[in-house]
């Protein structure tokens, strides 16, 4: 018995065991007879014509390479890809399992077998699963993935050391049944590098024992869980510059925050780990919306760790849909049993009037209050340069118990050190000018803020100042290229400033179509599936932007 005719045989019987009934309807068979890789020729299938929503196709064979065409659109009610058999859908090509019986599916097995996506891939309706993922193929989406209202296994199941399943574009799996899980990663590897949300599940979110490494924008919402742990023990990893949404519960898995950014969404909602965890690194956002409570509606966000955290990620508060708190209203957005790291600091949103923020880092738990008057009523903070030195001043009109002013920088506007302090002047109703030199800025871009501290031990923060020290003044210009496009763009911004940056894609109406974070220079933006149109981009690096014109065929 030849290796694949054994690798046949297993396939065979998974199918049979993942519940996958081939052929039970009309069945097309790939035989390439017309010599073509084109899936909407009918002589290259045996039968001759084209499978339908109704239809069932089987794809095996190391020569059988097939193509969805740009501009095409193919049909089927089941997928079955085996031994190394290879479909692509090319930009502009949509493949539906959507039309017949509820059934839609497709199943991938075998070394070396493929499906790649760079158009559009729709999938409903599955009474067993989605995507199953076996035996060690490749699954590699650039475009869009869809995958609404399946069965009992789940929307995406990958089973096999050797599996690897890579969203480079945006994915949707939507609505379980039952307990199954939005993606059963039983073993393989899963790295996101796009959008990949994931919601309504009847079981959890991602469950299994796999290596899942979210590089992108991870969004988990309305499951029983968000992570769950399989026999073998799920990894996650959220690199840096990734962002994770989730408002479930993460189940004793190795969460590693290398640098990403941790969200509890959608707004408000509360983030559950079960175990100790790591928030030293990265970034935490918190959003409030009202006095309902942690992830009620009308309430804020919040992260709560059943066991010890290890602090020291700066944390970022917004408010949303106009609201304003008023003196005294407080919001815990993190609950532990202990701490150990350093103390994060804020950036919190501007108040009105006098209020100012206190913020408070507790045995167990970190908070921020919206205090009354200010302990200093600022008049201004400048920040200038010369060929050497950076000055700060600012200004007061009065000071109450003011003990002084902790004067700190930052390269990124979210780490900061601690260059000195300027001691106040206690309880005092007239003005002041104070000030303070920096002898050793970095090159590039510096940013500064001042803590003021008052004799009771309570503190609060300036607004973020930002200046750009160079030896010689040298102008920067962003560069689109191509530009026009038909997809990918390049961005560079020459010379190159320091990392991390945002960026924005807006459309001629102003509205935010994509925005992210960089970490390197040039940046490749994916606009295969915006609209074609003008765009703006922007790029944000302290107080300063630059906007290109884009057009987009």
């Amino acid at each position: 018995m030849t290796a694949l005719t054994l690798l046949r045989g297993l396939w065979g019987v998974a199918l049979l065991l993942c519940g996958a009934s081939i052929f039970a309807q009309t069945n097309y068979t790939w035989d390439g007879g017309a010599g073509t890789s084109n899936w909407t020729d009918p002589a290259n299938w045996n039968p001759d014509g084209l499978p339908t929503g109704s239809d069932d196709v089987r794809l095996s064979g190391a020569q059988v390479q097939v193509v969805v065409p740009a501009g095409d659109t193919a049909h089927a009610r089941f997928i079955d890809i085996c031994c190394e058999a290879d479909l692509t859908v090319a930009s502009g090509a949509v493949l539906k399992l959507t039309e017949g019986s509820p059934d839609g599916r497709i199943a991938i097995g075998g070394d070396n077998a493929t499906l790649t996506n760079d158009g559009k891939i729709f999938i409903e309706k599955g009474p067993v699963f989605g995507i199953k993922v076996i035996l060690g193929p490749s699954v590699i989406n650039n475009g869009y993935l869809s995958i609404v209202n399946t069965g009992g296994q789940g929307g995406i199941e990958v089973n096999g050391g050797t599996c690897y399943f890579e969203n480079n574009g945006s994915m949707l799996i939507d609505s379980t049944s039952g307990t199954a899980d939005g993606l059963h990663l039983i073993s393989g590897t899963f790295l996101n590098t796009g959008t990949l949300e994931i919601k309504n599940t009847g079981g959890d979110a991602i469950s299994g024992g796999g290596l899942f490494t979210n590089q992108g924008t991870l969004r988990l919402t309305l499951a029983q869980d968000d992570l769950t742990e399989g026999e073998e023990g799920l990894t996650f990893i959220n690199d840096s510059s990734a962002l994770y949404i989730g408002d479930g519960t993460i189940h004793h898995v190795p969460f590693q925050n290398q640098g990403g950014t941790l969200d509890p969404g959608p707004n408000p909602a509360t983030l559950t780990f079960l175990g100790d965890e790591d928030l030293s690194s990265g970034a935490l956002h918190f959003d409030l919306a009202g006095l309902s409570g942690a992830g009620q509606a009308g309430g804020h966000d919040q992260i709560a760790l059943h066991g010890s955290a290890t602090l020291g990620a700066p944390i970022t508060v917004r408010l949303l849909e106009g609201f304003v708190p008023s003196p005294g209203d407080s919001f815990i957005l993190m609950t532990y049993t202990s701490w150990t790291g350093n103390a994060p600091s804020f950036n919190l949103p501007q108040l009105p009037g006098t209020m100012s923020w206190v913020t408070q880092v507790t045995a167990t738990e970190t908070y921020v209050k919206a205090g009354g008057s200010l302990p200093v009523t600022w008049r201004s903070f400048e920040v200038w340069k010369d060929q050497k030195f950076i000055h700060l001043q600012w200004e007061v009109d009065s000071e109450l118990l003011n003990k002084g002013f902790e004067v700190q920088r930052s390269l990124d506007g979210e780490n900061w050190e601690v260059l000195g302090f300027v001691p106040g002047r206690g309880t005092v109703a007239t003005p002041a000018t104070y000030s303070f030199r920096d002898e050793a800025p970095a090159q590039g871009w510096n940013y500064y803020r001042l803590r003021q501290l008052d004799e009771d031990g309570r503190f609060s923060y300036s607004q973020v100042r930002s200046i750009e020290f160079l030896p010689e003044k040298e102008e920067r210009r962003l560069r689109l290229h191509p530009n026009p496009t038909k997809g990918k763009v390049r961005l560079e911004l020459t010379p190159p400033p320091p990392t991390p940056y945002r960026f924005r894609v807006l459309d001629a109406l102003g509205r935010v179509w994509r925005e992210g974070r960089g970490e390197a220079w040039p940046l490749v933006l994916n606009l295969e599936f915006a609209p074609a149109g003008v765009y703006f981009v922007q790029v944000l690096i302290g107080g300063r932007s630059w906007v290109g014109r884009l057009l987009r065929n």
